[in-house]
Parts: C-alpha cells; sequence; structure tokens
C-alpha cells in the first residue's frame, strides 16, 4: 500500500485533528476512566454471568422436559379415565340374580 493512497491521508489527517484536540484533555480522566472500565469488567468476570445463563438455560431446557412428560402422563390419564366413564356407563345397575347367602327355612304348611 502506498503511502499516498487516499486512506493513508485520511487516517493521518484524522490523527492530526485528534491530536490537535488532545491537548486540552486532562489525562487524568482518562486513567479514572480507564479504572471504572477494569472494575466493571472485573465484576462482569466475578458475577460468572455466562456460566449462570448456560445453567439457567439448562434448568429451562429441564423444565420443559419435565412438562412435556406430565402433559403425556396427564393424556394417558385422561384417556384412562375416560375407558372407565365407559366401561362403568355399560355395567348394569341391579343385579339381576340374588343369591341368599342364608337360606330361609320354609314354613310349614298351615292346616
Amino acid at each position: 500500500m502506498c503511502v499516498n493512497s487516499p486512506h493513508i491521508l485520511s487516517l493521518m489527517a484524522m490523527l492530526h485533528v485528534l491530536s490537535a484536540n488532545m491537548s486540552g484533555v486532562d489525562a487524568s480522566a482518562f486513567d479514572e476512566l480507564q479504572d471504572v472500565i477494569d472494575d466493571a469488567d472485573h465484576r462482569l468476570l466475578m458475577a460468572n454471568i455466562d456460566d449462570r445463563y448456560a445453567a439457567i438455560e439448562a434448568t429451562a431446557a429441564e423444565v420443559d422436559m419435565w412438562l412435556t412428560n406430565y402433559a403425556a402422563q396427564l393424556a394417558g390419564i385422561q384417556l384412562d379415565l375416560e375407558n372407565i366413564r365407559q366401561i362403568n356407563a355399560t355395567l348394569p345397575r341391579e343385579c339381576f340374580k340374588k343369591i341368599d347367602l342364608e337360606p330361609v327355612e320354609p314354613e310349614p304348611p298351615a292346616y
């Protein structure tokens, strides 16, 4: 790349403008800002956000699996319940053959 290329010249012009404007900037403010950024970065690393987020996602996937399993079990129970209702509807309500467990002695004929 040539030193006289428009991109290089443009960057050099920007650097010249920035360096001219930097003369009135307090360097301690930049140092303070860098300290704040470093502190925030350290807190972010200590918070372990990525691992916590991964754990929450894993837990959410497990809960989704449980919900799917429970929904399948509920559907099976509902089918069983409907089957029991149909069986109950077909059962007779009275017994047609009554059996006396203790036979009654016949009464003697009256003369």
